[in-house]
């Protein structure tokens, strides 16, 4: 009789094993990625609330003066900071700011707003009396700090630090907090 040679219970076994292990690395690396990836994107998408809301915040402020510039810290309403500022006023809407009759920025006759986040909401508003609109999102507080660089020049860095918050939907927090300089000269 010949000898008929084939595979034993135990080599068998043991290809079962480590295919098992094999699978279960790859299924693991596959698993962290996603969460790394899932990471990314909210990181991502709070980055950009925040980069929408710097630049809007940064636009406003520029067009007013140090002068016309009130910070409100740690508004007890608010939970964080709040910021009133006068713009020129623009009556002809042809984007110059008018001027009295000496030649002087006409500011007792400009608009004044506020910069803040809505009390009860993540919402970064500017406001306008009671017109209202939403800057950004997701924003958990949003602090304000002045610098005079340079009074006899009427230089000033004004730091703006936002805090932003988003739950995702398996019901983690993720946040990040942010600052920027934004120079402002009379």
């Amino acid at each position: 009789m010949k000898n008929i040679k084939g595979i034993s219970l135990i080599e068998v076994l043991l290809a079962l094993v480590i295919s098992s292990l094999v699978l279960v690395g790859i299924y693991s690396i596959f698993i962290s990625s996603r969460h790394y990836l899932h990471y990314a994107d909210v990181q991502s998408f709070l980055q950009l609330n925040y980069r929408l809301a710097i630049r809007k915040v940064q636009t406003e402020l520029q067009q007013s003066s140090p002068d016309w510039i009130i910070i409100d810290q740690n508004n007890p309403q608010v939970g964080s900071d709040e910021v009133t500022y006068r713009i020129l006023p623009d009556a002809d809407d042809n984007g110059v700011p008018d001027y009295t009759a000496e030649g002087l920025p006409d500011w007792d006759n400009g608009t004044d707003y506020s910069i803040r986040v809505e009390p009860g909401t993540t919402d970064l508003i500017r406001s306008q009396g009671i017109d209202t609109y939403t800057i950004a999102r997701d924003v958990k507080s949003i602090r304000f700090i002045d610098h005079a660089i340079n009074p006899a020049l009427y230089l000033h860095e004004l730091n703006i630090v936002i805090e932003l918050e988003i739950i995702d939907l398996t019901g983690k927090i993720h946040n990040i907090t942010m600052s920027s300089i934004i120079n402002i000269r009379n």
